[in-house]
């Protein structure tokens, strides 16, 4: 494939062409490829046009287009993709404008749109804060002021505007860096 400027590897190859085309092929369990089908490509599928970065989030896709759109599809068994519904998506849907940034962990997303906002979908039993219905299939706001995310299992931290660095979750070997497990 020529004029590829980013390629990423699971068990999906994804390719982002200089013109902004994501192409991909590989493994298409719940249509986490986004061709419309659920069949395993050996040849190269393009998905996209204008898209500027794309997340494996494992069983499911998220990209973010040049204009900041995020989008997502495959496997919404528990909200994944944002959408309000727990409905699998063969094709690309829009989930929400504006977005910088996007990150996945297990069954979580998060997106830090560009005004800082930090939001999150699909709440996992390591999410602060009230006990939310599950799944939580619509994106809600969950801090401000936020740089960069970060997940590693069920361990997520933040980086806020002022570098200070926020963590939680299991904390199960002592993941945190605060003495505890």
């Amino acid at each position: 494939m020529d004029n590829v400027k980013t390629a990423y590897t699971d068990n999906i190859t994804w390719a982002i062409k200089e013109n902004g085309e994501l192409w991909g092929l590989g493994s298409n369990e719940c249509g986490k490829l986004g061709d419309g089908t659920e069949e395993n490509r050996n040849e190269p599928q393009k998905i996209m046009d204008n898209v500027r970065y794309v997340k494996d989030g494992g069983w499911y896709t998220l990209a973010i287009t040049e204009n900041d759109e995020l989008w997502g599809w495959g496997d919404n068994e528990y909200g994944q993709l944002g959408d309000g519904t727990v409905e699998e998506s063969l094709y690309p849907k829009k989930i929400m404008d504006d977005v910088k940034m996007v990150e996945s962990s297990l069954k979580t997303t998060f997106a830090i749109k560009n005004n800082g906002e930090l939001w999150v979908w699909e709440n996992t039993e390591c999410m602060p804060g009230p006990v939310f219905v599950r799944p939580l299939s619509t994106p809600i706001k969950l801090m401000e002021n936020v740089k960069r995310v970060i997940t590693s299992g069920n361990d997520i931290f933040v980086i806020n505007d002022n570098d200070e660095l926020w963590g939680w979750g299991s904390n199960f070997t002592g993941d945190m860096g605060d003495g505890t497990r």
